[in-house]
């Protein structure tokens, strides 16, 4: 049996049209992209702090793995020509959590509120 790859491999960065940000978060930012190789709308996830690379790419390695209704599934991790890692995920069109979040919070009675 082959070994699994131990780095990302390289992914030319023209097969991806990157749009406006969607997301971000504490170790990467997602924008929504389109993958010109395959005519479907992607979101794409970038590291933004290079001393999480490696907690980075385990995340995708194992998100890649799970198979639920609840999570995004991931349809490739590579590095830009650049070194920098990333990974494409299914897009899912709406509302950020963070938005319903906010409006649960400002809806709960003020004592709920603290």
């Amino acid at each position: 049996m082959a070994r699994n790859f131990d780095q990302l491999t390289e992914v030319a960065s023209e097969n991806d049209v990157r749009g406006v940000e969607i997301g971000r978060g504490g170790m990467g930012h997602i924008a929504r992209a389109r993958d010109r190789r395959l005519g479907r709308v992607v979101a794409i996830k970038e590291l933004l702090d290079p001393r999480l690379r490696a907690r980075f790419e385990h995340e995708a390695r194992l998100t890649s793995r799970l198979q639920h209704p609840a999570i995004v599934p991931i349809y490739e991790a590579g590095r830009w020509p650049s070194g920098d890692p990333f990974y494409a995920m299914k897009y899912v069109a709406g509302r950020p959590c963070s938005a319903r979040a906010a409006r649960a919070h400002a809806s709960s009675p003020a004592i709920l509120r603290g």
